[in-house]
């Protein structure tokens, strides 16, 4: 879910802020993910599974956006958009 909605989000956000920001984020949102994943628990496979999956992505993102900083309501749009850029 996070490469395929960074591949997804990649265009829209180098238009937005730039490429230099785009690789910052990349970097960063990366190394935070690695530090998320292996506290998260694994609910097996059950219908919140795919859900669930979300969770590190978009915590991974958040912390990323506020770090580069970033308002908490342009970090949720920007998620919002990189959720959008997913599944169309």
């Amino acid at each position: 879910i996070y490469l395929f909605a960074m591949l997804r989000s990649c265009k829209s956000l180098i238009r937005k802020y730039g490429k230099a920001f785009w690789g910052r984020f990349k970097r960063i949102s990366k190394e935070k993910l690695a530090v998320i994943m292996p506290a998260t628990p694994n609910i097996g496979k059950s219908i919140f599974s795919v859900n669930y999956q979300f969770g590190p992505a978009y915590i991974a993102w958040y912390k990323t956006f506020m770090e580069l900083g970033m308002q908490q309501q342009e970090a949720w749009e920007n998620i919002w958009l990189m959720s959008e850029k997913m599944v169309t």
